[in-house]
């Protein structure tokens, strides 16, 4: 009887790791897909470069921060 509780301990524990690694991809790809949105902001934005003044210039270099931050974020986490 000992055995079974054995294995029902182990399997147990093995679908929570199994549970946590999904959780932790499940944040990331909603990560990356904020980040593809933000890059698709940056290059309509850019498409207008011709005509921008310093506001825009500045606008741009802000979201550019913002993605470079949250692909700097990312890349920590899959490090880890």
């Amino acid at each position: 009887m000992w055995f079974f509780s054995l294995l029902t301990y182990r399997e147990n524990n093995r679908f929570s790791l199994i549970d946590k690694y999904s959780k932790t991809a499940l944040i990331q790809q909603k990560q990356g897909e904020a980040i593809i949105v933000q890059i698709l902001d940056i290059a309509l934005l850019s498409e207008q470069a011709i005509i921008w003044d310093e506001n825009d210039i500045t606008t741009y270099q802000g979201k550019r921060d913002e993605v470079m931050s949250s692909l700097k974020r990312l890349q920590n986490q899959l490090l880890e």
